[in-house]
């Protein structure tokens, strides 16, 4: 980045914003996907050691945690050229809610916001190969991408071996399903011999208490 400082005020809808930037990269996005650099301290300023990105997104309506964020999340990502990268998540009132990859995740999986969707952030490289170079093979590719077909499809492929996964472990469950019911059988006659002993000493007690009263009775008698 040329600036010290840069604000970029955006519209509803489309925007078109061109030159060095890394807005994407404060939404999570990879320094390579951008293809303005291969890593983040290419985004900093020369002369200088740091670097800072801040998004305020609208939050109104049926926004994403309004009680705690109010109508407006303020994004900030901090990076340095020796590789430290942090974020930080505010409120409308510039307090600190969270700063956690995992919070921003979720913000932009509910809001939508896919940096690496193509219709949703398209690269001017990007651009420029969909309109010249793309052949069909190459723009159904992109339209995949695009409507999360590919990301569909992962998402089966994950949802497949898991139950393939719970299935054998399932199996190997029921192989020992025999031996824990012979264990479980063998507890409960153990346990019924315990309580049928219990009851025999409750009884012996009861005698032994009866042969003392006897005794002093008799030798009331006497």
């Amino acid at each position: 980045m040329c600036h010290s400082h840069l604000e970029v005020k955006l519209g509803p809808l489309i925007n078109f914003v061109i030159g060095h930037n890394g807005l994407t990269l404060c939404l999570g996005g990879k320094a390579t996907s951008t293809n303005r650099g291969s890593s983040l301290k290419s985004f900093i300023k020369e002369g200088q050691n740091q670097a800072r990105i801040t998004v305020k997104l609208k939050n109104g309506g049926d926004g994403y945690r309004p009680d705690v964020y109010g109508d407006i999340i303020i994004v900030e990502r901090s990076f340095t050229r020796e590789g430290n990268s942090s974020y930080k998540l505010k409120s409308k009132a510039g307090r600190l809610i969270s700063n956690k990859r995992e919070e921003l995740d979720e913000i932009c999986d509910y809001m939508g916001l896919q940096v690496d969707n193509p219709m949703n952030v398209l690269t001017q490289d990007a651009a420029r190969q969909f309109i010249n170079n793309s052949s069909e093979k190459e723009k159904y590719k992109f339209f995949v991408k695009g409507v999360q077909l590919e990301q569909l499809h992962q998402d089966y492929r994950l949802l497949i071996d898991s139950i393939a996964n719970a299935e054998a472990t399932l199996e190997t469950k029921r192989s020992h399903l025999d031996a824990i019911k012979k264990q479980w059988e063998e507890a409960k006659y153990k346990l019924q011999l315990c309580k049928g002993q219990k009851e025999i000493h409750q009884k012996l007690t009861q005698l032994s208490q009866k042969m003392a009263w006897l005794q002093v009775q008799g030798q009331e008698k006497v």
